[in-house]
């Protein structure tokens, strides 16, 4: 009997706690899936959410004209948790997903796209948001900005309205300014279910969907969707600072940029010899021997910015250079604007193209630069 009553205790704790969990963590009713990229190889964003209701999805638009969304029935799920549509012989899986279509693997006309399930964020409104954002700076640190790099410490600060953000990028090596950047472009806000999208984009010039995690006046936390994953940009309130400080320079287009020089011709119109003076002018001498790889955009009006940095020994292994050396080359390669057939650069639809300058360091000055 006393083993029977133990017995029966163990049980009731059970249930308590299985009971209590399931009051804290109820399943939810409802799924929303964020628009990550589409197209295998330029991995461009779009703009849509659908929400998983019961066993149907829905489809949010962001661009229709006639409202900030619209939302049309796609179809029925299945026990199996997939979706058939009607209309196409078309089945996804319902968790983080691709949609195929006209899939042709071995011709140019395939697209693809895919979709990220989101994490329930903060329930804010626009106007919310817009308020608290209200003269306020917001800081965190970058590894990149879609430009390989390894040796520059990048800061981003945001700043936005109803109707705009503004990007600030502060480029550190070695703990000394190297360069500054920045840009302005549209901000929507768009509410779906209790969620708060922003999309810093045009309709033809589409950067990623932001989710808004967290917001008060301490912090903002924004959730992106890139390879089927969910990745978080944590900001902290930072004090105000000059404007003026920064470059504007904007890519033609946010999304996709044309690979290494790919191009019809893309090169320094003036020739490497020309180069390679222009970088030793009142180069300062530098302790080591090895190189200093500047990565950089080029954007359809042959402006220069969107930098990355990379230094390597002799021997290839990661390594350091004077920093009035680095800041040097930074604003020697940023005045560069003679670049040939710019116009022309369309690679799958790009409008800016990806360059870099490898420049050889020995007996303490600039020896070589390619390509």
């Amino acid at each position: 009997m006393k083993k029977f009553y133990l017995l029966l205790g163990a049980l009731s704790l059970l249930t308590f706690f299985a009971c209590k969990n399931e009051n804290q963590s109820p399943i939810k009713k409802h799924q929303i899936y964020v628009s990550s990229e589409s197209n295998l190889n330029t991995q461009e964003p779009f703009h849509e959410v659908w929400t998983k209701r019961d066993d149907t999805l829905w489809k949010h638009d962001f661009w229709k004209k006639e409202k900030s969304y619209s939302v049309q029935e796609l179809g029925t799920l299945k026990q199996n948790d997939e979706l058939v549509f009607s209309n196409q012989d078309t089945r996804i899986k319902i968790d983080n997903f691709t949609l195929y279509k006209n899939l042709h693997f071995f011709g140019n006309n395939s697209s693809t796209y895919s979709y990220v399930k989101t994490q329930k964020g903060q329930a804010i409104q626009a106007q919310e948001l817009i308020q608290l954002g209200e003269n306020r700076f917001f800081e965190t640190s970058l590894n990149n900005l879609k430009t390989p790099n390894s040796n520059f410490q990048i800061q981003e600060k945001i700043s936005f309205t109803k109707d705009s953000i503004s990007y600030f990028w502060d480029y550190f090596y070695a703990d000394e300014l190297m360069y500054t950047e920045t840009e302005t472009v549209a901000l929507s806000f768009f509410e779906v279910e209790d969620q708060l999208f922003l999309i810093p984009s045009t309709q033809e010039n589409r950067y990623p969907i932001y989710q808004v995690v967290k917001a008060d006046e301490a912090e903002l936390e924004l959730a992106y969707f890139i390879d089927f994953e969910t990745k978080i940009k944590h900001y902290k309130t930072t004090n105000k600072f000059d404007l003026n400080n920064y470059t504007p320079y904007q890519l033609c287009k946010d999304s996709f940029q044309s690979l290494y020089y790919v191009g019809d011709g893309v090169r320094y119109a003036k020739g490497l010899d020309h180069l390679l003076a222009f970088l030793q002018e009142d180069a300062p001498k530098t302790e080591g021997e090895g190189f200093i790889n500047i990565h950089f955009t080029i954007n359809c009006n042959g402006d220069v910015g969107r930098f990355g940095l990379e230094l390597l020994n002799k021997n290839y292994q990661s390594t350091n250079f004077d920093p009035q050396l680095i800041k040097h080359i930074v604003d020697k390669v940023k005045q560069i604007d003679d670049f040939t057939n710019v116009e022309k650069i369309d690679y799958k639809g790009a409008k800016d193209v990806k360059a870099f300058f490898l420049i050889q360091i020995a007996n303490q000055q600039i020896v070589e630069v390619c390509p």
